[in-house]
């Protein structure tokens, strides 16, 4: 837990040296739990709050399983849920496009600098 936290903090005043201690991070282990860290961030002070004060979104609901009235609600359970699926899905982007560019990668290490880095952007700027 130390050298997570450590790592994280890095990430905050030197970028380089960040991405150089998760080479030796448990992959991807580390991204997965820093994501889901963001994911539970988002859902419970984002939208909770709102939805125990009872707030609507601005704009009606456009799915039909979602009332207005209980949009933010439904938030807290679908947000851990669409941004761990977007974790992967830029992830596998990321893979691809550097696959293709005709460079070595390790698909493990990409989903932990990604969720990591999603840790260290998210903790602060969440809103």
């Amino acid at each position: 837990m130390a050298a997570f936290m450590r790592v994280f903090l890095t990430g905050y005043y030197n970028p380089a040296k960040f991405a150089e201690r998760l080479r030796d991070a448990p992959a991807p282990q580390w991204g997965f739990y820093a994501q889901l860290i963001r994911a539970l961030l988002d859902a419970f002070i984002l939208y909770l709050p709102l939805f125990i004060m009872g707030y609507s979104p601005p704009t009606p609901s456009y799915l039909p399983i979602f009332s207005t009235e209980n949009y933010f609600g439904a938030l807290v359970l679908i947000a851990p849920i669409v941004l761990t699926a977007q974790w992967l899905l830029g992830s596998s982007l990321v893979h691809v496009v550097l696959r293709l560019s005709g460079r070595h990668t390790d698909f493990d290490q990409i989903l932990n600098i990604n969720g990591m880095a999603t840790l260290v952007v998210g903790a602060f700027f969440t809103g």
